[in-house]
């Protein structure tokens, strides 16, 4: 199994760009709003030990985040849900802060 790492997100305060194909450019703040809403449950799945939902809360992330033009999403997503996968409870917790730190939440 390939161990999963964490993943910084930018300082805090500071500002992303991303240059998004136009095709996304209306997608993108819905999609970017949907992964701020899963940080609560992603949470509330590690204090409860649901590795399924971080399993596959991970997933989707994995999934879908380079195909809206954020591949730190898909790093953080596959970084989860490979936590998920062995049990790891910091690691899972790293990458939901990660996620928060990305999203600037």
């Amino acid at each position: 199994m390939v161990p999963s790492r964490a993943v910084a997100g930018p300082p805090a305060g500071a500002a992303v760009r991303l240059t998004l194909d136009e095709t996304l450019r209306d997608l993108a703040p819905g999609y970017l709003e949907n992964r701020r809403r899963d940080i609560g449950p992603l949470a509330a799945a590690l204090a409860a030990g649901d590795w399924e939902t971080l399993r596959v809360r991970g997933h989707n992330m994995k999934g879908t985040g380079a195909g809206y033009g954020f591949d730190a999403i898909t790093t953080i997503g596959a970084a989860l849900e490979a936590a998920a996968r062995e049990r790891d409870a910091a690691r899972a917790g790293e990458q939901g802060d990660a996620l928060g730190r990305f999203l600037g939440s």
